[in-house]
């Protein structure tokens, strides 16, 4: 997910989620400016927008990128005796916009490819 400088943020800091603003981009993350903070920014990786109800994120069982759907992915994919390959590609295509964005459709697009190569007999490349 991309966010703005100036954006509003929910971001975790000392173990709990706190409001914040992106104050930049880094390499590994976003610089979010925390008010009180003696720092003038504070990387951070769990990020969520502002707008967004956030569950726990360290209960995996509610994951807020599928918090979304009537029917848990895992769910669905386990009721419906799916293999790892389609699985794999069902979760990432459903979760992309709340999630990694192009990263998950990108995965998404790895595992349909592995899907491809096996369904065409030809040797699979992961």
């Amino acid at each position: 997910m991309e966010f703005k400088t100036g954006q509003k943020v929910k971001c975790k800091l000392r173990g709990k989620l706190e409001g914040g603003v992106i104050e930049g981009k880094r390499l590994d993350g976003y610089s979010v400016m925390f008010p009180g903070e003696e720092l003038w920014s504070i990387p951070c990786l769990d990020i969520y927008p502002d707008d967004v109800e956030v569950v726990d994120v360290t209960d995996i069982r509610h994951q807020p990128h599928y918090e979304q759907f009537k029917i848990q992915p895992v769910v669905f994919i386990a009721e419906n005796n799916l293999d790892f390959l389609t699985g794999n590609i069902i979760k990432y295509v459903l979760r992309h916009g709340k999630k990694d964005g192009l990263k998950d459709l990108e995965k998404a697009k790895h595992y349909l490819d592995m899907l491809i190569q096996k369904v065409s007999g030809q040797e699979v490349k992961p």
